[in-house]
């Protein structure tokens, strides 16, 4: 049964977190407020806590305001992956203009972008799972989560220049990288059960 429930978890983590990447103009009134559609991935990450580790209780629900700033800084940056040229809005931009350069005129370099978004990941899953670590230290696994958030677009893009889209309908390119940093933000919430399976 808790099986059956994680996958209900993982798909509403990857439909709630493109979501949060659309246009209020797709969805009822109720979820055109962004702030809702900011908050419905984070209360599907809280479920995902609770039912790995029942005892949480209502503690799960502080993944809410530990993981919100992950949620709301800076989306749209680096999500191309260097194929347009534009200003990247959040904290991260100046600090990697400094280590690997500002923008040429053809737009950012690869390793920018990548790191750009890993370190959004990191931003969410990172502060939840030092937070967590208080109420037990096997949580501290999840701050490793951050890092699948480039490999969703990396994928997403590499679809894309397979034209994918051409032959069925999938959603490549950032809509990709969205459903899948939503699945991934759930599926770390397993690395937390690793050290019970695999003892250190």
């Amino acid at each position: 049964m808790i099986i059956e429930i994680f996958l209900v978890l993982l798909f509403a983590g990857a439909m709630t977190y493109r979501m949060r990447g659309m246009g209020s103009s797709s969805f009822p009134p109720i979820l055109e407020s962004r702030l809702v559609r900011r908050l419905l991935p984070l209360l599907v990450l809280s479920a995902a806590f609770f039912v790995v580790e029942p005892s949480l209780g209502y503690w799960c629900f502080v993944v809410v305001p530990l993981g919100f700033y992950g949620i709301i800084m800076g989306h749209g940056s680096y999500m191309d992956l260097t194929r347009s040229k534009g200003h990247d809005n959040e904290v991260f931009a100046s600090l990697l203009d400094w280590f690997f350069g500002e923008e040429s005129e053809t737009g950012p370099v690869y390793p920018r972008d990548f790191v750009g978004l890993a370190l959004t990941g990191l931003a969410l899953s990172v502060p939840v799972a030092v937070g967590l670590y208080f109420i037990d230290p096997v949580f501290i696994w999840y701050a490793f989560t951050g890092i699948l958030k480039p490999v969703g677009y990396v994928i997403g893009w590499k679809l894309f220049d397979m034209k994918i889209q051409d032959r069925w309908e999938f959603p490549v390119a950032t809509e990709f990288g969205e459903w899948f940093w939503g699945f991934g933000m759930v599926l770390g919430v397993l690395l937390t059960q690793f050290p019970s399976i695999y003892p250190l």
